[in-house]
């Protein structure tokens, strides 16, 4: 009895090492699969970032040359109805080229941080016109970022702005001309106000 006791206990012990190696080995094999869909997965988002950056950069480049064309226009027309246009279109125009060069140069391909673009757009639109050496650029911007859908449409509408603010507010009777722009998140909103030290309007006059 002892012996078949024995006996039965070397058999389970090595069925039990025999699975625990099975086992073993199968857990293996799994973390090597699971390893190669990593590097597949890997290298195939590093394909997609360098596509998703070439597509970043041909569309810039595409926009620079729409600004050049613009600014040539603009050079060449007479009127100076028809260049105050093509001058505002051509900010529109860089407003949208700029959010994608940002782009290009972050490693993240899919936000932007506004406050730089901010600064860079409102700085780029002021030397543009002629009281570019007279204007101060006064900023309160916080370090806040936004995904192109959002970070195209608000370069739209500071560009509206700070446009209409240059060419409406401010007349030889102002001394020292300021543009202030600022850019808060306050409780989870993001605020953004662009005030001038300009004439003003009549609320009464439509």
């Amino acid at each position: 009895n002892i012996y078949f006791c024995l006996f039965i206990t070397l058999i389970m012990v090595y069925i039990l090492i025999r699975l625990v190696n099975r086992q073993h080995d199968e857990v293996l094999e799994l973390l090597e699969q699971v390893k190669k869909d990593q590097e597949m997965i890997s290298d195939s988002l590093s394909e997609k970032e360098v596509l998703l950056a070439e597509i970043q950069h041909r569309v810039k480049n595409n926009l620079a040359v729409i600004i050049g064309l613009l600014n040539m226009q603009k050079d060449q027309a007479r009127n100076e109805e028809t260049k105050n246009s093509l001058e505002e279109a051509r900010n529109r125009v860089l407003s949208i080229a700029m959010v994608h060069e940002s782009l290009y140069r972050k490693k993240d391909l899919s936000r932007i941080e506004l406050k730089s673009y901010l600064q860079l757009l409102c700085k780029e639109i002021i030397s543009g016109h002629p009281l570019h050496d007279k204007v101060k650029l006064e900023s309160d911007l916080e370090d806040l970022e936004a995904d192109i859908t959002r970070a195209i449409p608000i370069g739209l509408i500071v560009n509206e702005c700070i446009t209409n603010a240059l060419k409406h507010a401010f007349s030889d009777a102002i001394h020292r001309p300021r543009i202030l722009i600022s850019l808060h998140n306050n409780f989870g909103m993001v605020s953004i106000k662009i005030a001038d030290n300009g004439n003003g309007f009549d609320p009464n006059k439509t």
